[in-house]
């Protein structure tokens, strides 16, 4: 499993569907820097028995799948905005 969520993923979670990633601690930690928060939407599996933990029991409880898919809207539409997103890149063009 990759390292890195991708812009699919974002895709996904704004979706307000439940997302499987292979987030390493690296992304985690700057994710959260970048968002400011404290809890990330993503259930992470780094390899293929971390996957199977995470599948089952999304498979076996609805509610579950409900609650993830509803945690990947909020996180989205409070902090991954269009304008979080312009900001930052501003202050990149900025520091050029």
């Amino acid at each position: 499993m990759q390292g890195y969520f991708g812009v699919s993923s974002l895709e996904a979670l704004s979706q307000g569907t439940a997302v499987i990633a292979g987030v390493d601690n690296w992304n985690i930690k700057h994710i959260k820097e970048f968002t400011g928060a404290e809890e990330l939407p993503w259930i992470i599996a780094g390899d293929a028995d971390e996957l199977e933990k995470c599948l089952i029991p999304l498979i076996k409880d609805s509610n579950l799948r409900l609650q993830a898919a509803a945690n990947s809207r909020s996180f989205m539409e409070n902090y991954w905005t269009e304008q979080q997103v312009l900001n930052l890149l501003l202050d990149v063009y900025e520091s050029l």
